[in-house]
């Protein structure tokens, strides 16, 4: 029997006021590594934030999806990553062509938007 390599697991230690979520992923960020050949420090901002979306998603119990999503001018042009309810997950980063992304993300600019967006259908005010 081999071990599931992606995982998201809650817990909580009641004795120390703590609830949290460990996330484990190795063959969807493959996956997600599979489709791109990033440069070294947008890989592992994208495996961060991939990794924070699944957090979020795991800590917050959404039924929708979680999106962190990253936005400046300058060679990180877009990060992004989503996690769905359902456990999927999904990731992208675009850059200038032929640059990397800044590991210091003071380095991004004053235009920088980093925005973190919640769906969650059953709470949306304007359904019936």
């Amino acid at each position: 029997m081999t071990a599931n390599p992606d995982s998201l697991i809650r817990f909580l230690l009641p004795g120390a006021g703590v609830r949290g979520v460990h996330v484990r992923l190795q063959a969807t960020w493959a996956e997600i590594l599979s489709h791109a050949a990033y440069p070294d420090s947008a890989a592992e901002l994208l495996g961060e934030a991939c990794v924070a979306s699944a957090l979020f998603t795991g800590h917050t119990k959404i039924d929708g999806r979680l999106s962190i999503q990253l936005r400046s001018s300058t060679a990180l042009r877009t990060l992004f990553a989503e996690c769905t309810a359902a456990g999927t997950l999904r990731g992208i980063a675009q850059l200038s062509e032929g640059a990397d992304a800044p590991r210091d993300l003071s380095r991004l600019g004053d235009d920088a938007i980093l925005a973190i967006t919640i769906e969650n259908p059953g709470l949306d005010p304007r359904e019936p």
